[in-house]
């Protein structure tokens, strides 16, 4: 019970402040829990939905897989949502541990195998207003023709090391990130199979209200009610150690 009211607690005080500062990470932890809380809203037979276990949010059924990597932002100075920039640390970190996942799996071989079962979404709340590499990676994925462009503007980003003795770093470590993702073998397989979404909070918690209310036959006036006991239920269960739900164990 403790975990239901630190998770219900954190999102009304969401609704009513103005200094996200003062929450932090929180604010993301509570996005996670309620990504999950969609994904289980809308979970298909035959699908297992996880939650920190092959990665932020997983979805596996039979040998495929796809893997949810959350990332949240706001800038907490001005109250703004961020935008993601074609070189934002989130998205290179993000693509980094994914090859680091793939590696793992095996010689080439078995890494092809694995990439062809695999699903990998980047979901953020930060904007993607203008983002090159977004609009490059779906034009890869429609029409091989465009791999070339994409594939230089990949190249370009490794060539950018930081200097040593001016440069933080936060700036070497994307640096890295993005020699890393270059310098990989297979990069123009895993980016065929890399797709990036953009959910606001507010978007998030609409979409999670529309699917109580519509689909389990909630009224209206009982959807928050609803949504805050199935957050405290999820929690409540992590904090015991399950992390997925299948359709039968969900229901």
């Amino acid at each position: 019970m403790g975990y239901r009211k630190y998770v219900t607690g954190i999102e009304i005080a969401m609704s009513k402040i103005n200094d996200y500062a003062a929450l932090g990470p929180l604010v993301g932890f509570v996005y996670q829990i309620y990504y999950f809380l969609y994904r289980l809203l809308t979970i298909q037979d035959g699908e297992t939905v996880s939650l920190e276990k092959i990665d932020d949010v997983g979805v596996e059924i039979g040998e495929k897989k796809t893997y949810l990597q959350l990332k949240h932002s706001i800038n907490s100075k001005h109250l703004t949502i961020k935008r993601m920039a074609e070189r934002d640390i989130d998205l290179w970190k993000t693509l980094n541990m994914w090859v680091c996942i793939i590696k793992k799996q095996g010689d080439e071989a078995a890494q092809r195998l694995w990439i062809a079962n695999s699903e990998f979404v980047l979901i953020s709340n930060k904007s993607a207003e203008n983002n090159r590499f977004f609009e490059m990676v779906e034009a890869y994925k429609k029409d091989d023709n465009n791999w070339e462009e994409l594939e230089k503007f990949v190249s370009k980003q490794a060539e950018k090391e930081p200097k040593e003795e001016c440069d933080g770093d936060k700036k070497k470590n994307i640096y890295l990130y993005t020699k890393n993702v270059n310098d990989y073998a297979l990069k123009k397989e895993l980016l065929k199979h890399v797709t990036v979404e953009f959910e606001s909070d507010d978007e998030l918690r609409e979409k999670i209200n529309r699917e109580i209310q519509y689909k389990k036959f909630v009224p209206e006036k009982r959807v928050s009610d609803v949504r805050y006991i199935l957050i405290g239920e999820i929690t409540d269960s992590v904090v015991k150690g399950v992390t997925s739900y299948t359709i039968e164990s969900f229901a």
